[in-house]
């Protein structure tokens, strides 16, 4: 069981106290009691000090990748070609079913995911207060081989979040760009994880990064502090709108 960090924070005149490093400390012992193994994310810089004080390790970081608007109207037609030429972008349904079934073909023992199901996608982005992050099944030939989820604002489009299989995902991502039709293009993924080299591939252009930090509570299992393992994107964050 595992969660995301979602904020802290302590008013100016009661810092450099400790009092940061002491609600990490009382978090730790209800992780501990709650039964949450984990608990993971890009903390701002003051949080992470505190964090790191009471056993938190960073162990990658997460990364800002950009298709600036001159490269974006060159690979296109890359993109296009990458994606199929029958490749479509539908609007995710309320629960819509084909989201588990990409999911449960998606789910892989190497690595770590948080679950990203019909029901998750309906709390996250159905639900959501803004809706200004819409969620889109990725149709090939028929078949449903992915979801990507994709913020615009003006002529730049963020790519929220984007789940698939290993063989699809390159084309999934390939789809999410081309049907953008932005003037530019980011995604924000871990530098080390699972498919980033797939982004490079894109022509999406590496930018400013921050420290991933995992909080382990009851397991010092080696593997929750492989990089190479954690999948993590905007979408696993708690943000309405990353733009």
């Amino acid at each position: 069981m595992g969660a995301i960090g979602g904020d802290a924070y302590v008013r100016p005149s009661a810092r450099r106290r400790g009092v940061a490093t002491a609600m990490h400390q009382a978090l730790l012992e209800r992780m501990k009691n709650e039964g949450v193994d984990v608990m993971f994310g890009p903390p701002v810089p003051h949080n992470l000090r505190a964090l790191e004080r009471v056993g938190s390790r960073v162990i990658t970081h997460v990364r800002r990748y950009v298709r600036p608007a001159f490269l974006h109207d060159v690979l296109r037609p890359v993109s296009w070609f990458g994606a199929g030429r029958t490749a479509r972008l539908d609007p995710v349904a309320q629960r819509d079913r084909r989201i588990d079934a990409i999911f449960d073909r998606t789910v892989n023992a190497s690595h770590v995911l948080a679950v990203r199901d019909a029901t998750f996608f309906t709390w996250r982005y159905g639900n959501s207060p803004s809706s200004v992050q819409r969620a889109f099944v990725v149709v090939h030939e028929h078949r449903s081989i992915g979801v990507c989820v994709l913020e615009q604002k003006h002529n730049r489009v963020a790519l929220v979040d984007l789940l698939a299989p290993a063989e699809d995902y390159a084309r999934t991502l390939h789809a999410a760009v081309y049907a953008s039709r932005a003037r530019s293009f980011v995604v924000q993924l871990n530098e080390h994880g699972p498919f980033a080299s797939e982004l490079r591939f894109t022509g999406l252009l590496p930018r400013e990064r921050k420290p991933f930090q995992v909080l382990a509570a009851t397991s010092r299992e080696p593997s929750i502090f492989d990089a190479s393992r954690w999948y993590y994107t905007w979408g696993d964050g708690d943000l309405d709108r990353v733009m």
